[in-house]
């Protein structure tokens, strides 16, 4: 049998992820789909959305008025897509006369039913937005909506300007590394700062709690003695969103914060985006008795802890995410729980930047979850490779596999999709491997310790066993019978426990690999 190389993980791996999610990839973009989406040729390539709709363009902008008694109305433009393909759409909004809301979306080619829908857009002065999605079918139509509660012919809608429509390329040599918002069911290749991959982003389920976490002019977040300048920067996902936050002339207590509600004895999870501006230092604490005190201080300069327990990791272009936990150690409460300050006096100019704040319940940080007014779910990556996809073996298979992770409980790397047959790789301690045949256990081996990596290979074979990690042998067995595995299940386990990390690279050997060999390959 000959060996099969895959090089895209789409090529065999199955995966589901029932909503959007983020991480740093590679993202460029294909040829301009739209057609006059500058409006610079007046209604050129566009049409009503419906007979209850006129449009126009005043001053570069478009434009619709209701000819009908309507609660909906807007302009469109057929496009044609690939099904499967990602599409980003992006677009300059406002509501205007009655509009009480405008937002981009895609419908079917019939007109009669959403295929994805933007933010809904309510703010009278321009408001630069995009969505995200996947093609479901090959006709499809850009619809630039207007909607308002009240019906009332001739009420004018919304404006827009500025729409692109583009198909997302992913982890091309000639990507930007940026912070983007996987549409559901699109698996995440995250990559390091200096561009290498780190694998397939395997993660539980995760909250947000904090309701508004890039809009930090909204009236939920608090700011005494400190002044905040709203698309001051470009952030990491690559637009000019993030905030400057600083204090008043003589300040010292320039704070941004949050009420959030609090569950007694639940672990929290705190993280923000941030960039050294003219101050350099970020300070997180305890302003409430709810919470096991932070007191952390991050150098915005250097990526460093300087005081208390916390993290910072890189995400390029001067930007950290800095994060720390505590622990809620009253009763139930709304309390405050997210606080930062830029060290320093405020003089009404200096200050730092900030983006995406997030709350969550759990002692780690998982990716980041953008929030608009309400908390927003992240579901679980579910990833799995069912053995008719490649060359299995029955009687014998060597497995080597290599990631990182951020978990700190007992970490999946593989597992199998039946309780009575099969091959369980995790991290409980030390490495573990646990193979069961006919419902009895075969073998139950254990290694080292890890520390935020592995590499890791592991050999099944009757009478013949071993566990192998940096080019050392773990633990052998000489009796037991093979199982025959259906499918393999990436960074989760039957108990439903997740990696909560990275898969980079995973190889199958259809063979009893010598020991040597596994160690050569984990060296």
């Amino acid at each position: 049998m000959g060996t099969k190389n895959y090089n895209n993980a789409l090529d065999l791996v199955s995966f589901s992820r029932a909503s959007g999610g983020t991480a740093l990839r590679k993202i460029s973009y294909g040829p301009e789909l739209v057609t006059n989406g500058t409006f610079d040729e007046g209604v050129s390539g566009w049409d009503p959305f419906n007979f209850q709709s006129e449009i126009s363009v005043v001053s570069g902008e478009m434009t619709a008025t209701a000819t009908a008694s309507t609660v909906a109305m807007g302009v469109a433009q057929d496009l044609s897509l690939t099904i499967g393909k990602a599409y980003v759409v992006t677009g300059t909004l406002r509501i205007a006369g009655g509009a009480e809301n405008v937002e981009l979306s895609i419908t079917n080619n019939a007109r009669n039913a959403f295929v994805a829908r933007g933010e809904s857009i309510t703010s009278a002065t321009n408001v630069t937005t995009s969505l995200t999605f996947v093609a479901t079918e090959t006709n499809n139509v850009l619809y630039l909506r207007n909607g308002r509660a009240a019906s009332a012919t001739g009420w004018t809608g919304g404006f827009f300007d500025n729409i692109s429509v583009k198909e997302v390329l992913f982890d091309q040599p000639d990507g930007t590394l940026t912070l983007f918002n996987h549409p559901d069911d699109i698996p995440r290749i995250e990559y390091d700062t200096s561009g290498n991959p780190k694998g397939i982003l395997i993660e539980e389920q995760r909250t947000n709690l904090q309701i508004y976490s890039e809009d930090f002019s909204d009236v939920s977040w608090y700011t005494p003695t400190a002044f905040l300048t709203t698309d001051a920067a470009v952030s990491p996902d690559g637009r000019t969103n993030a905030a400057k936050l600083g204090g008043t002339s003589g300040s010292t207590n320039m704070r941004l914060q949050q009420s959030v509600s609090l569950s007694a004895g639940t672990t929290y999870t705190y993280s923000i985006f941030a960039k050294a501006g003219e101050f350099t230092t970020l300070r997180t604490q305890r302003v409430d008795t709810n919470l096991d005190s932070w007191g952390t201080v991050f150098d915005l300069s250097s990526g460093t802890v300087t005081s208390g327990v916390g993290n910072m990791e890189d995400f390029g272009n001067g930007w950290y995410r800095c994060s720390g936990e505590a622990v809620c150690n009253t009763s139930a409460t709304t309390g405050v729980l997210y606080v930062c300050e830029p060290g320093g006096t405020g003089d009404g100019t200096s200050g730092i930047y900030v983006y995406g704040a997030q709350l969550e319940a759990g002692s780690f940080p998982t990716s980041y979850i953008p929030t608009s007014g309400a908390s927003a779910t992240r579901e679980a990556d579910i990833a799995s490779i069912d053995v008719d996809q490649f060359g299995y073996n029955k009687k014998a298979g060597s497995v080597v596999v290599e990631g990182t992770y951020f978990n700190t409980g007992i970490t999946p790397i593989l597992d199998s999709s039946n309780i009575n047959e099969r091959e369980r790789l995790y991290y409980q301690n030390n490495e573990q491997l646990l193979v069961v045949d006919g419902g009895v256990i075969q073998a139950n081996l254990s290694g080292a310790s890890l520390s935020g990596s592995f590499g890791i290979a592991y050999a099944v074979k009757s009478n013949d066993f071993s566990l192998v990690s940096s080019g050392v042998v773990r633990a052998t067995d000489t009796s037991g019978t093979p199982p025959i595995i259906s499918s393999y299940s990436l960074g989760k386990d039957l108990a439903g426990r997740y990696l909560n990390g990275h898969i980079k690279s995973l190889k199958y050997y259809p063979r009893r690999l010598s020991n040597a060999q596994l160690q050569e390959l984990t060296s």
